[in-house]
């Protein structure tokens, strides 16, 4: 068996200290907008030597504002994948599953007049993957 595992987190807060639109508006103390207050990521991949592997991963997007008045914002989400398959020399076939946990989550947002709209995240989704080197 060969394994590789990675990880990362990373904290971010990040707030306006002086900001004032030309309408007089001030942000001081409010969030950038669009950027989570961390993230982290943990993967793992097995490797046996008849060329059947898996792999799984789980990222954290922290909660992040839409707009620079931080009055709507994006909750705090988790989304795991996995894929299982068989390699070898040039071929490869796997099975794949993404957002596994079905989490609902918006990835932008943006206010036209009254009404906000938004991009939803991917739901749940598998496949298969067949590949060939040349």
């Amino acid at each position: 068996i060969s394994t590789k595992t990675s990880w990362s987190f990373r904290p971010l807060v990040e707030v306006y200290t002086v900001f004032v639109q030309a309408h007089g508006i001030s942000y001081a103390g409010k969030r950038n907008p669009n950027i989570p207050l961390h993230t982290g990521y943990f993967g793992s991949i097995y490797r046996f030597k008849n060329g059947i592997f898996a792999s799984a991963d789980y990222s954290l997007t922290g909660d992040y504002a839409f707009d620079l008045a931080n009055s709507i914002d994006q909750q705090t989400y988790h989304i795991v994948n996995a894929k299982v398959g068989f390699e070898r020399d040039n071929f490869e076939v796997a099975l794949w599953g993404k957002n596994l946990l079905n989490t609902t989550y918006v990835t932008r947002a943006f206010l036209n007049g009254t009404e906000w709209y938004g991009r939803a995240g991917d739901p749940i989704t598998f496949g298969i993957n067949v590949g060939f080197k040349f």
